[in-house]
């Protein structure tokens, strides 16, 4: 992409790495809201006492650990999503030899996440070009899906990882041809009954319908550990993290016409919760958790408005089945 350019002409490219922290280049760019991608290196300072010498010298500040971390919050698109999604659960399954594609993605066993390279593009003032930044050995730590009222769905992901380059040259931005955004307008929740595990294929069914959430959010946490930092390492990571016990949390906002919530929550019943959308042809988002908790809560007097109440949420296995399955459907063909 030849300039000028503008200060919005900043970009965000991604590519699943063969090896951790060995760098590939980026052949996805994803839409992004906003992005806080650092590389924080923790210089160590020499404190020997020196005589003659009234202060710190810099002559004893060396270069310590590195520390890759940020966010990147996205709308969430119905075809680079797939990418954020496999780098926050770990395991993905495809299905489908026409239209709509399925992929379905669930926690993923083991110790070690995928890991990717990102390249963040960001332009000098005075528009005369745009300086990469390569990130390798990126993770993701956790995936926030936020469905807010009246609102495109976002979705807020973290990340840490081993290294930052400024030496790789910029990748010129590349887009999909054809994607739409999941939204409020054609979303949908069900909470209750009985909710099939999805499949490639197949989308869950069974779910209890409701008509009285206002919004929803639900977080993936992988709870990574906090090593990783050996030597040979030069300050980087030498291994990826690994994964703790995932958490998946959330919470909603319903409006207080029925005591089922209510009840659900005083008691401490199991409820399945599928949160699900549509877009274009063949697009669909669903997040499916077979089987939540209730955090206890009583609704309260509201001023003479519409009495709602706010639950949190914590998603359980159960029966075999994971804590956590998201469903993404499109039109591009798997490879």
């Amino acid at each position: 992409m030849a300039g000028p350019y503008l200060q919005s002409d900043c970009s965000i490219g991604i590519k699943k790495e063969l090896a951790f922290g060995t760098a590939v280049t980026v052949d996805q760019h994803l839409e992004f809201n906003s992005e806080t991608l650092q590389k924080d290196i923790q210089f160590l300072q020499g404190n020997g006492f020196r005589a003659g010498s009234a202060s710190e010298r810099f002559n004893r500040r060396y270069a310590g650990k590195i520390d890759i971390s940020g966010d990147i919050v996205c709308d969430a698109d119905s075809v680079t999503l797939a990418t954020l999604l496999e780098a926050a659960f770990g395991t993905v399954a495809t299905g489908g030899v026409t239209a709509p594609f399925g992929r379905l993605f669930s926690p993923a066993m083991g110790d070690n996440p995928p890991s990717y390279t990102i390249q963040k593009g960001i332009p000098l003032v005075g528009g005369t070009d745009v300086k990469a930044h390569t990130f390798t050995g990126a993770v993701c730590g956790q995936m926030q899906i936020n469905a807010a009222n009246d609102a495109i769905v976002e979705v807020t992901t973290s990340w840490v990882g081993k290294d930052m380059s400024t030496a790789a040259p910029l990748v010129t931005p590349a887009y999909p041809a054809a994607s739409n955004v999941f939204h409020f307008h054609k979303g949908s929740i069900a909470i209750g009954g009985t909710a099939t595990i999805p499949t490639a294929t197949s989308p869950s069914t069974g779910a209890t319908p409701v008509a009285d959430v206002r919004d929803c959010q639900i977080t993936l946490n992988n709870n990574f550990d906090g090593n990783g930092w050996n030597f040979g390492g030069a300050g980087s990571r030498n291994r990826a993290p690994a994964y703790g016990r995932r958490e998946v949390t959330g919470q909603l906002t319903a409006e207080f016409d029925a005591v089922t919530l209510r009840d659900a929550s005083l008691a401490g019943t199991g409820l399945a919760l599928v949160l699900d959308f549509t877009a274009g042809a063949n697009e669909r988002l669903q997040i499916v958790l077979p089987k939540i908790g209730f955090e206890s809560n009583v609704p309260n007097s509201n001023g003479g408005d519409v009495i709602t109440q706010q639950f949190n949420f914590k998603a359980y296995e159960d029966a075999g089945n994971l804590a956590a399955y998201v469903l993404l459907q499109n039109a591009v063909a798997i490879v």
